[in-house]
């Protein structure tokens, strides 16, 4: 999940997303990104994930957070955004989606403070398979 906390003063412009699945899936499933908001902070099992800056030497903190968690407390279901691919039942080693799935937004999803992002799946995937990436942008 990448969020934009409500405390925030900039906005989080997405660029890219990228997704890959390390071991076969049992369910062949449509993978998304849904957006959401909250103007109170989220809750839930929260794993934060450092970020690493584009600009190594700059002094600046993201505003914007990562969490890996199987278990957020959503205010409401994040609606699809956009379809970043489909994850297919071959293993990485059958090359069916070796190169993983990438979505190059451009700026086009813009998270407000209070503004969330998350990976979306229409069926239920192989447990710790997934690994997804965010590049953002703050202004």
């Amino acid at each position: 999940m990448l969020a934009n906390p409500p405390t925030s003063t900039v906005n989080v412009r997405i660029q890219t997303v990228k997704a890959i699945f390390i071991v076969a899936q049992t369910n062949v499933s449509v993978i998304g990104l849904g957006i959401g908001f909250s103007a109170t902070a989220l809750t839930g099992t929260l794993t934060a994930v450092a970020s690493l800056p584009g600009n190594p030497g700059s002094s600046a903190v993201a505003q914007g957070l990562l969490y890996s968690s199987a278990s957020i407390t959503l205010p409401a279901a994040p609606y699809l955004a956009r379809i970043i691919g489909v994850a297919e039942t071959g293993a990485v080693t059958t090359g069916v989606t070796t190169g993983g799935l990438s979505l190059d937004i451009q700026g086009g999803i813009i998270l407000p403070p209070g503004g969330y992002a998350v990976f979306t799946s229409s069926a239920a995937g192989t447990a710790s398979s997934f690994i997804g990436s965010y590049i953002w942008v703050e202004a």
